[in-house]
């Protein structure tokens, strides 16, 4: 009965990590500024699709980031610790990050920003005596952003991003092997605040639909970072291919 019963979390883990790089905590993007970011950062749940299990609570996770924006180019790679909150499934390590182009930029007072952003994510959960589930996600998204400044040497960028995801996930027990392809659509926005003192702030929030293993769930999530930002001199201000 427990494998039972861990299956069918599994089966409900699928759909609700299907579009976060990192599982639990949003999609998150930062298309302003130039420079190398490190952020510590939390992530919940909120409704209860996002939960792994009909009698479980909202998962949460915590983890750490590292962002660069140099020129047209933008990433950040992290991890994070996963508390799925299920009984039968531990805490686990999952990793993510994005790489942006910029595309457009509109030179003005408060700058425009279009850009293309390409993401990968890696979770497993589970054992191989109740089940395993591996996880690869592909978010695909344009965010799109407006640097406002706020007071002088504070800025806030408001941004959405719509978008895709490819994911794969394979499920091993001591039955075999089965694993599956699909497509999810969603979108992610937030604040991203930052000081010329190197102060950094975001909040986030994402809501996706996916249908994974025939279940079909639409999870609401949100996350927050703290994080201190420094300029590179040999890296550009961020930019669009195309703009002025």
């Amino acid at each position: 009965m427990k494998r039972f019963l861990v299956g069918i979390a599994l089966v409900g883990l699928l759909a609700s990590t299907a579009q976060a790089q990192l599982a639990v905590f949003p999609t998150w993007y930062n298309s302003t500024g130039s420079g190398v970011g490190i952020f510590a950062m939390f992530g919940m749940g909120l409704n209860s699709d996002a939960q792994y299990a009909d009698d479980a609570s909202n998962p949460a996770a915590f983890g750490g980031m590292v962002t660069v924006n140099a020129g047209v180019f933008k990433a950040w790679g992290g991890a994070n610790y996963v508390d799925p909150k299920v009984t039968g499934l531990d805490k686990e390590v999952t990793f993510g990050g994005n790489l942006g182009v910029g595309l457009y930029k509109q030179q003005s007072a408060s700058p425009v920003y279009v850009d293309l952003m390409v993401g990968v994510g890696y979770a497993k959960f589970g054992d191989a005596v109740t089940g395993q589930i591996t996880q690869m996600q592909f978010p695909i998204a344009i965010p799109i952003a407006v640097a406002l400044e706020v007071s002088e040497g504070y800025t806030l960028a408001p941004w959405f991003a719509p978008g895709l995801q490819i994911f794969n996930t394979k499920f091993s027990d001591a039955a075999g092997d089965t694993s599956e392809t699909n497509l999810g659509f969603g979108v992610a926005g937030g604040l991203n605040f930052q000081s010329t003192m190197g102060l950094s702030l975001f909040v986030v929030g994402d809501w996706s639909t996916a249908t994974i293993g025939g279940v079909k769930n639409k999870p609401f999530r949100i996350g927050a970072g703290i994080g201190y930002s420094f300029n590179v001199s040999s890296f550009g201000e961020s930019k669009g291919l195309f703009g002025n």
